[in-house]
C-alpha cells in the first residue's frame, strides 16, 4: 500500500496528460481539414496531418532485416541514392 501511495499521484498526472492529449487531438480534428493551415501567430501555424508510421514514419514502409538499431547499421548504397 505504501508503494501505491507514492505512485498514485504520478499515475494521476500521467492519466490527465493522456486525456488532455486525446481531447486536443479530437478538437483539432473536428476544427481543421486535412492539410489546412491555421495561422495562430506570425511564427506558429496549426496544420492537420496524419502520421501513418511511428517515430516520424520510420516504420511506415516495410524493410527486410530492419532491427531496433537500424541507424547504426551501414548501407552498401551510396548516400546520394538515399
Amino acid at each position: 500500500m505504501n508503494v501505491f501511495r507514492r505512485v498514485a499521484p504520478w499515475l494521476a498526472i500521467a492519466l490527465l496528460i493522456a486525456l488532455a492529449d486525446q481531447a486536443s487531438k479530437n478538437a483539432v480534428s473536428a476544427s481543421l481539414r486535412l492539410g489546412e493551415v491555421r495561422e495562430v501567430t506570425a511564427f506558429f501555424n496549426l496544420v492537420l496531418a496524419h502520421n501513418r508510421g511511428a517515430a516520424f514514419s520510420f516504420l511506415s514502409t516495410p524493410a527486410a532485416g530492419r532491427g531496433c538499431c537500424s541507424s547504426a547499421s551501414r548501407s552498401s548504397r551510396p548516400r546520394s541514392s538515399w
